[in-house]
């Protein structure tokens, strides 16, 4: 039976490609769908377990690295010098690669 749920959520992941939705935001509703009709009871200890504590780890080993990637982004946005890099490339590449720039 757990494997026609894991074939359904699979399926249901293809079907939602395929109409054009993000599957990074479907893909976690597939998995948390499969995992409730296969066994509800391992629900609750995902957000309670292991899980939560190696990601409470990760982010704060990491957050020095998000904060100064936001804060230079935020920075090279205000100055400017993120449309002249764009610029550039498209200038490079030509218009009719434009999302290349991107």
């Amino acid at each position: 039976m757990s494997f026609l749920v894991c074939l359904g959520a699979l399926a249901f992941l293809m079907f939602v490609a395929y109409r054009g939705f993000s599957v990074i935001l479907f893909a976690p509703v597939a998995a948390l769908g499969a995992v409730l009709l296969t066994d509800p009871s391992a629900v609750p200890v995902l957000y309670t377990g292991l899980f939560m504590d190696k990601m409470v780890g990760f982010l704060k080993l990491y957050f020095p690295l998000f904060l100064l990637g936001a804060v230079f982004g935020k920075v090279i946005e205000l100055s400017g010098f993120s449309r002249a890099i764009v610029s550039a490339i498209i200038k490079v590449l030509g218009p009719s690669q434009a999302i290349l720039a991107v």
